[in-house]
Formats: C-alpha cells, sequence, structure tokens
C-alpha cells in the first residue's frame, strides 16, 4: 500500500505542476499525502509530518481557491490534529459543522475528537447525533460503543 500511495501523491503532483488549480488534482495530492501520512505514523516513522504539512497546504489553496464546504474543513481539522495542532483543529472543525451540522462522519470524527481530549459531554452530543442521523453503520456502531464506555465510566 506504501509503494501505491508513493506512486499516487508523485502522480497527482506531476498533474499539479501542469495544472496548479486543478482542483481534483490537489484534493487527491492532500488526501494521498494524508493517507500515506498516517501508514507512516502507525509504522512509527518520522516521514509523517512533512506530508501531513502538504495534505494541509493542499486542503488550505483549496479554500483559497473558493472550495468552501464542509469536507474540506473536516481535511483541514483532522490533518491539524495529526499535527498536534487543536485549537486550530477545533477552529476547522467548527467551521465544518457550521457549513453542513448534517453531516454524520463530521458528526462522528468531531465527537472523537472531543473523546480524545476528554471533553466528554460535548463527545456525548457528537456521537449522540451520528446515531441519531444513523448515515452510516460502522459509525453508529462505534459511536454507540463510545456512547456505553462514556456512560460505564461515569463521564456522562
Amino acid at each position: 500500500k506504501v509503494e501505491y500511495l508513493k506512486r499516487a501523491v508523485a502522480t497527482v503532483k506531476a498533474a499539479q505542476e501542469i495544472d496548479p488549480y486543478h482542483i481534483q488534482a490537489i484534493s487527491d495530492y492532500g488526501k494521498y499525502c494524508f493517507e500515506l501520512g498516517q501508514l507512516y505514523q502507525s509504522s512509527g516513522e518520522e516521514t509523517s509530518v512533512p506530508l501531513f504539512q502538504q495534505a494541509l497546504l493542499a486542503f488550505n489553496k483549496l479554500v483559497d481557491i473558493g472550495i468552501v464546504d464542509g469536507n474540506t474543513y473536516l481535511n483541514i481539522a483532522m490533518i491539524h490534529d495529526k499535527l498536534g495542532n487543536y485549537a486550530a483543529a477545533e477552529q476547522a472543525f467548527q467551521e465544518a459543522l457550521r457549513l453542513d451540522e448534517g453531516d454524520s462522519h463530521t458528526n462522528f470524527v468531531y465527537g472523537l475528537f472531543k473523546l480524545k481530549h476528554k471533553q466528554y459531554e460535548t463527545a456525548y452530543k457528537y456521537l449522540q447525533k451520528t446515531v441519531d442521523l444513523n448515515k452510516d453503520s460502522y459509525e453508529v456502531s462505534v459511536a454507540r460503543a463510545r456512547i456505553a464506555e462514556l456512560r460505564e465510566k461515569g463521564w456522562i
């Protein structure tokens, strides 16, 4: 998978050199850099940070050229979280939720973010919203499990 992602990153980077404002190429570059960074991070490699930074640049470029949607801000939030920029992640999550408060995936990821940072009431609110929206069975099942854990531990 690493080799596949390395080739994908190189391919979309080359596409951006041909057309620096090609929205799909910019988006794909950010996505593949993020995925490759996650693979490296899971194996403990230091090379994940530059990849996350490249992904962040790509998604910020989308915002700069006018692609202002919840998914772009969700990607920015997740990257800031990976880089340890929690205030910037919170700000991007808020923008993603403002743009599309009914997006189940955004609510799910934000709920997990809040859980990770021990903000249990807020985590519960967004995980419960994921369950209520009921768009993705895997996310709903994980959200229910986290809600049960919050209750079992007396955090809510």
